[in-house]
C-alpha cells in the first residue's frame, strides 16, 4: 500500500500535466490581488479628478482672456420702399468695434498649492498688465455722420472665461 501511495507521489512529481495545472491555478489566484490593485487605482483616480475640480470650481476654471476692444454704438438711418410705395425711415443702433493700435501685456504669475485629502492641487495666479493705444475713429470714412455717433455710451470691453477668478478690484486708467 505504501508503494502504491509512493509510486503516486512520484507520478505527480513527475506530470507536466499537473505542473501546468498547478501554474494555471497560481495565475488564477494572483489575479485577485491584481484585480484589487487596479480597483484601488481607479478610485484614487477618480478621487483625483474630484479634488481637482473641487479646487477648480472654487477658483475658476482655465482662463482666456480676450479684447481690449473699443465698443462705440451709433445711430444709423436705413430706408426701406414699402409695397404700396411709399419710403419708410428706420433708426437703429449699431455698435462699432475697434481693435488697439498698440497693445503691450506684461505679467508675473505665481502658484500656490492646496490640499483636498491626499492630493496636492497648483492653483495658478496671475498679475496682468495691459497697456494700449486705439487709434481715433476715423467714422467719416466709413461712411458715418459723427453726429449719430453715441460718445457717452462707449465701452472698454476686456472678456475673461470665468469672472470667478477675479480676486481684486480691477482698475482701468483711460486718457
Amino acid at each position: 500500500m505504501q508503494e502504491s501511495i509512493a509510486g503516486f507521489g512520484s507520478t505527480l512529481r513527475g506530470s507536466q500535466m499537473l505542473r501546468v495545472l498547478v501554474v494555471g491555478l497560481l495565475a488564477l489566484v494572483l489575479q485577485i490581488p491584481i484585480a484589487m490593485i487596479g480597483a484601488q487605482v481607479a478610485d484614487r483616480q477618480e478621487r483625483r479628478q474630484q479634488a481637482i475640480d473641487e479646487v477648480a470650481s472654487s477658483s475658476g476654471r482655465s482662463q482666456s482672456l480676450t479684447g481690449p476692444v473699443l465698443v462705440i454704438p451709433y445711430t444709423q438711418r436705413l430706408e426701406q420702399q414699402s409695397a404700396d410705395g411709399r419710403t419708410l425711415t428706420r433708426i437703429e443702433t449699431r455698435h462699432a468695434v475697434f481693435l488697439p493700435k498698440q497693445l503691450r501685456i506684461s505679467g508675473s504669475i505665481g502658484s500656490e498649492l492646496r490640499r483636498r485629502g491626499i492630493f496636492t492641487i497648483p492653483v495658478y495666479r496671475l498679475q496682468l498688465t495691459l497697456e494700449g493705444e486705439f487709434a481715433r475713429p476715423d467714422f467719416p470714412g466709413l461712411g458715418l455722420d459723427p453726429v449719430e455717433i453715441a460718445w457717452d455710451r462707449a465701452l472698454f470691453v476686456v472678456g475673461i472665461a470665468d469672472a470667478r477668478a477675479i480676486r481684486q478690484a480691477t482698475s482701468v486708467n483711460w486718457n
